[in-house]
């Protein structure tokens, strides 16, 4: 079957969300008349696509950017491997507002260097956001880096990447209605709390996630205060840190997430509540877990016994990741968290007679995978040389990346890292092989497979500033 460029698929997807539209205009960025990506949103009209071409955007008229409440698909080309929004340190790259609903789409672009907020939803928007990465955001170590939602705004996300970002990832107040599915968090860092998603009064429903190597004070990957609705299901949470409580989730007053055919496991804290604390309180926190493996030595109460169910059959066992990192040497990105074949979180093993966590139940490539060409498509790295991280994308891929494996010139493995379900954004590396330690400068090479494919990118990695 002849791949399906990442332009058409983002086309094809648009086509579905707004049958309403008829014909549009499609502008294109940079050209003589729109050099700038605002200058393109400002001229466009609702059902009109800004079309933006590979190259980094950066300084007045390409960040700081809004739609006007218009619904205007903003996407780019050939994807976020090539397609950079940098904010140069402060400000942010999108703000969304009132008249922003589901039909304003930013899709496929690497945004970095935000000051806090690299992208804001307040007042009931609700635009969709796909196939994004948000790569060293945020000048402060608390607050939001990533998303921010407030005040009624909300968002609906899917298949976008979190890494090494300094604040939360996702800071959601009072916001409705968030949804995150098919999402990476990786090695996120905050002084305060959630390093991952940071959950205040708000409604949100977290999918198919992989939330691993972030650091918070409290709740290093998760921290939920107060009465939203907050759903978690296939998610993997490991290897995260708290320096106080709750290496995986803290919950604070009024909290009462569910979680559904998720893995809790391998997180630690500080003090106390590896994989969750429940804070002591008059408006006592719940937890619950249906069919789901959970460490529970490490599930804590303030109020011992209160707050905690477990619904149904739960599993209690060590879920046999590939190649978990150690939560000690958080924050980090990377790890293999896929699952062995004989896993109990199978879908053949797990109670529920469903997988449990986002990994799939695999960790021996395929020869016959391997050595299958790609007929077409590619797999790029961004930076290329590297320093510190890099990310792995696809474009005009055929199938999904299911491994990702980084390799050195000896055509040793030093790493997998797990692909993302999108097709498109595969992976972040963070320098770091299987042990956690930093891998030292030199050649390497990203192999990419995916059901009948294979191929491989080269990446140099530099030494720290050169």
């Amino acid at each position: 079957m002849k791949a399906i460029p990442y332009l058409k698929v983002m086309v094809l997807v648009v086509a579905v969300l707004r049958p309403d539209i008829g014909a549009c205009t499609v502008i294109v960025v940079p050209s003589p008349q729109f050099p700038t990506v605002q200058s393109a949103l400002t001229s466009a009209s609702t059902g009109d696509t800004v079309l933006v071409q590979p190259g980094t955007y950066s300084g007045p008229g390409n960040t700081n950017l809004t739609y006007g409440g218009k619904g205007i698909v903003l996407i780019s080309a050939e994807g976020p491997g090539v397609t950079v929004l940098d904010c140069g340190g402060g400000g942010r790259a999108v703000r969304f507002g009132t008249g922003d609903g589901s039909d304003a789409i930013l899709s496929g672009f690497t945004i970095t260097h935000a000051g806090n907020d690299a992208v804001f939803c307040t007042q009931n928007c609700r635009p969709i956001i796909r196939d994004c990465a948000f790569v060293d955001n945020g000048t402060s170590p608390e607050g939001s880096a990533g998303i921010l939602a407030m005040s009624g705004g909300a968002a609906i996300v899917s298949d976008c990447t979190w890494l090494g970002n300094s604040g939360s990832a996702c800071y959601l107040s009072n916001a409705t209605g968030v949804q995150l599915s098919g999402c990476q968090f990786q090695g996120n860092t905050t002084e305060y709390y959630g390093g991952a998603i940071y959950c205040e009064n708000a409604d949100a429903m977290v999918d198919r996630c992989l939330i691993t190597g972030n650091v918070a004070q409290l709740g290093g990957a998760i921290y939920v205060f107060g009465a939203g609705l907050v759903s978690i299901q296939a998610c993997t949470i490991a290897g995260n840190l708290s320096t106080d409580f709750g290496g995986g989730m803290f919950l604070d007053a009024g909290a009462s997430p569910v979680l559904t055919r998720s893995i809790v496991w391998g997180n630690c804290a500080g003090i106390g509540g590896d994989e969750a604390y429940l804070v002591p309180t008059d408006w006592v926190p719940q937890v619950t877990f249906e069919c789901s493996d959970v460490d529970s030595s490490g599930v804590v109460a303030g109020f011992p016994g209160w707050g905690i169910h477990y619904e149904g059959t739960n599993l209690f066992e060590d879920p046999e990741f590939c190649e978990a990192m150690s939560c000690e040497v958080a924050p980090f990105g990377g790890g293999d968290y896929n699952i062995h074949s004989d896993s109990p979180c199978t879908a053949a093993n797990s109670p529920c007679g469903q997988q449990i966590g986002v990994g799939d139940p695999d960790c021996i490539v395929s020869d016959a995978v391997a050595s299958s060409a790609l007929q077409s498509g590619r797999v790029q790295v961004w930076p290329n040389p590297m320093s510190t991280k890099c990310v792995v994308f696809g474009s005009g891929l055929q199938a999904p990346m299911t491994r990702i494996d980084v390799v050195n010139s000896d055509g040793r493995r030093v790493r997998r890292l797990l692909g993302l379900p999108s097709g498109e954004l595969g992976a972040v590396w963070d320098r770091r092989d299987g042990a956690g330690q930093s891998v030292p400068r030199g050649m390497y090479f990203i192999q990419c497979q995916g059901p009948g494919w294979s191929r491989a990118a080269r990446v140099v990695v530099v030494s720290d500033g050169q």
